[in-house]
């Protein structure tokens, strides 16, 4: 796949991710708990094949080694902590959890994300290319 095609592909999917979060965002400050749950799946659907996308720009590229080292730590601590307003938003459901608490957890993986977004586009920024394998002359 060249170069171009993948990191297109890669920024569509991360544009859909982004889109299907702020819409469950949307519907939650609207209190439509099945829209915003609706939202949620979808969020989760786009992330799959983005955080694939990924991987694939990951091992086409070589980084700055502090950019990387950054991005991917939050990248993985955002991956993680994604269970917290998953599970605190299930306990709210039964009415285990209050919408407060949920919320705070909630613009905890927020601001999760954005960091990690923020550091993403710093790595993308520091990228070389790597050559391709057996491509040089022998």
């Amino acid at each position: 796949m060249a170069t171009s095609t993948l990191l297109a592909l890669f920024a569509a999917g991360l544009a859909l991710t982004v889109v299907a979060l702020v819409v469950a965002l949307v519907l939650a400050h609207k209190h439509r708990p099945r829209g915003h749950i609706a939202g949620i799946v979808a969020f989760i659907a786009a992330l799959l094949p983005t955080l694939v996308a990924a991987e694939l720009v990951g091992a086409r590229f070589d980084f700055a080694p502090e950019a990387r080292r950054i991005h991917l730590a939050l990248a993985w601590a955002t991956a993680a902590f994604l269970l917290a307003p998953m599970a605190s938003g299930v306990q709210h459901w039964r009415g285990r959890v209050s919408r407060g608490a949920h919320k705070r957890i909630s613009q905890v993986f927020l601001v999760l994300v954005a960091l990690t977004v923020g550091t993403g586009v710093w790595m993308l920024s520091t990228r070389i290319e790597r050559p391709a394998a057996g491509g040089g002359p022998g």
